[in-house]
């Protein structure tokens, strides 16, 4: 897929994708995917770009296929990255960079939120996303950080969160994309 040349805009339904490779771990996320109704945006990108004040995506000027966040090229994953052969590389996927360890994000529960047990000023001026954390709900993933069986894996959510934080990061600077030597 070819990077948008123009500003594509925030969009208000995201989509939740989460790739997983063929040994069954997520390393991948989806920035957007390109369908018969125009480009979709992933849920992690919507939020990655509203938390950092871009109004949609950009091409770098220099490679009009990758897209920048902020000043930040992002390319896309492609077949033969690194050891990826063979792979689905279909949209626009980057590998996920997992720099914040475990746990991938902060979680306070809604019902301690609702009941005023937990404070407010954990989620105020902050990204919060809002999950199901269940065992009961196969909503979740091994990755490179999981560790068996202490951490066997974790949920769909906390991937969201670390994605749109990688991409956050990106825009305000403080990160670079893996590369592949």
């Amino acid at each position: 897929i070819k990077a948008p040349s123009f500003a594509q805009s925030i969009g208000r339904v995201g989509f939740a994708d989460i790739p997983v490779d063929p040994d069954g771990v997520a390393r991948r996320g989806i920035l957007l995917v390109s369908g018969t109704d125009g480009i979709s945006l992933a849920l992690s990108a919507q939020i990655a770009l509203r938390a950092s004040g871009q109004t949609g995506l950009k091409a770098w000027p220099d490679d009009p296929r990758i897209l920048l966040f902020g000043q930040t090229p992002v390319p896309k994953l492609e077949d033969g990255f690194g050891s990826y052969r063979g792979i689905d590389d279909a949209g626009y996927q980057v590998l996920l960079d997992y720099a914040n360890g475990l746990p991938m994000a902060a979680t306070v529960l809604a019902r301690d939120l609702l009941s005023g047990a937990a404070d407010p000023g954990l989620v105020k001026g902050k990204v919060a996303l809002v999950g199901v954390t269940s065992e009961s709900i196969k909503d979740n993933f091994r990755t490179p950080l999981n560790n068996p069986p202490q951490t066997p894996f974790s949920f769909g959510v906390q991937l969201h969160a670390a994605f749109a934080q990688q991409m956050i990061d990106y825009a305000a600077g403080r990160g670079k994309p893996i590369r592949s030597p």
